[in-house]
């Protein structure tokens, strides 16, 4: 659950200008505020099927975007490949460092 609260704010922060208004409000209510569905009912005045439907129709904008766009999986492709260059310059493998440097940037470019 907390992995996908994770992922799910991390999606937000890429797409999140997709979604509607009130899904905006909603998601960050209870995904960033850690708000309980009845809680968000409250202070929408709606019940707490509708909070869940729209946070359901949030995830799936975001889930769909990540799936057309893929910047998050690119974005963590490359941290690990700078993680990866780090770890070759630590350890004074130039060519291993060269070699990761270039796939980070075919990455990049595609």
């Amino acid at each position: 659950m907390e992995r996908d609260r994770f992922r799910y704010c991390e999606l937000n922060a890429y797409y999140g200008g997709l979604l509607t208004k009130k899904q905006s409000e909603i998601f960050s209510l209870h995904y960033e505020e850690d708000y309980s569905l009845a809680e968000i009912a409250e202070k929408f005045d709606i019940t707490r099927q509708a909070v869940l439907d729209n946070l359901r129709k949030a995830e799936k904008v975001l889930d769909n975007a990540e799936q057309q766009i893929g910047l998050v999986a690119r974005d963590n492709l490359l941290r690990q490949q700078l993680d990866q260059i780090e770890q070759a310059i630590k350890s004074n493998d130039l060519s291993k460092a060269q070699e990761l440097i270039n796939s980070a940037k075919k990455i990049m470019e595609d």
